[in-house]
């Protein structure tokens, strides 16, 4: 294995002695990986598909290697670790022993910062992906990745996820629903935004998110590349149904991502792809709410009326409504503010 970094590891004491410890654990693989060195040899194309994936990877550690290094403004010793060996990333982010929170709220922040960036660099490249996120026992070093978080993301990439998702195994889904309780409406906590529930009931990764990182910031010639990788590959598998189903899965995901995301900010009929089979995708907290609070003004009017309806929309709708009950009390209008 690859030495990581060349700062102070995480996974050690006082001591400097190796510990394990308690940790969010991804693992990601590229999907078709082993295919792809084949195909490369059988048409004496290696070097190309060498370079390709090397550039691709090469564009993900190197965030990761920014992010790691000291800076004027953050002096402390990187608190994550990162492997990269053949097309398998492995991350761990131990709880940090100063966060009282047994939630390790930021730390899962963090670690699905980092599996959006990864999985939206490489699929803006042509390579898509899939894998698991746990919780549990882990230690990475430069010599040895162990601990029992590592086993449950390597047996959901290899028997669960299927599709190029990254799947949350039992362990992180139980911190993420201690997470969710602490903001009592589940409709308006952070993470509605990076995850997304299948039709199979699992919670997986929106790595298209990388895309909205921002109220009002949304990356349309990132959306519209998405597309057309996507419709190259099914062009490529048509008639090998095994990976073809894994590319339909991708369509029915990028359809869901610009109806629910993309439409607040445009017209999305370019970036929609045509013809792609429907998969029934759920909102994070329609999963995880127990039961509907009442919602106040026009965002609950919206919901109580489509049943759906993403926060973006609704409190648009409150703000347009409050402007216009200011501008009809006779008080400065919208414009003028």
């Amino acid at each position: 294995m690859a030495r990581a970094s060349k700062y102070p590891k995480p996974y050690v004491d006082s001591k400097g002695k190796p510990v394990i410890r308690d940790s969010y654990c991804a693992l990601i693989d590229i999907l078709g990986f082993a295919q792809m060195i084949r195909d490369g040899a059988a048409t004496g194309n290696s070097n190309a598909v060498f370079e390709s994936v090397r550039h691709a990877l090469g564009q993900s550690t190197d965030y990761f290697k920014h992010m790691r290094a000291p800076s004027k403004y953050f002096k402390t010793p990187p608190s994550w670790e990162y492997k990269l060996f053949t097309d398998n990333l492995l991350l761990g982010f131990p709880k940090h022993p100063n966060n009282p929170w047994p939630d390790a709220e930021s730390e899962f922040g963090s670690v699905i910062q980092y599996i959006v960036q990864h999985q939206a660099t490489l699929a803006l490249n042509g390579y898509f992906s899939r894998g698991g996120l746990t919780y549990g026992e882990l230690h990475v070093s430069n010599d040895l990745a162990f601990g029992v978080s590592l086993l449950e993301a390597y047996e959901i990439e290899r028997d669960i996820a299927v599709f190029p998702r990254i799947v949350l195994g039992q362990s992180a889904e139980k911190k993420l629903i201690e997470q969710l309780k602490s903001y009592g409406d589940f409709m308006h906590a952070p993470h509605n935004h990076s995850l997304l529930v299948d039709e199979d009931g699992l919670t997986f990764v929106n790595y298209l998110s990388e895309l909205n990182p921002d109220p009002g910031q949304f990356y349309w010639d990132e959306l519209l590349d998405h597309k057309e990788w996507i419709q190259q590959r099914l062009e490529e598998h048509q008639g090998n149904n095994n990976p073809l189903t894994k590319y339909e899965w991708l369509a029915a995901y990028h359809n869901l991502f610009c109806r629910e995301w993309a439409r607040a900010y445009g017209d999305i009929r370019n970036v929609i792809i045509r013809g792609a089979p429907k998969r029934n995708f759920v909102l994070l907290y329609k999963k995880y709410q127990p039961t509907r609070p009442f919602i106040h003004g026009a965002a609950g009017t919206l919901y109580r009326q489509q049943g759906t309806g993403r926060v973006v929309r609704a409190r648009k709708a409150e703000r347009e409504l409050k402007l216009k009950l200011e501008h009809n009390k006779g008080n400065e209008s919208p414009s003028a503010k």
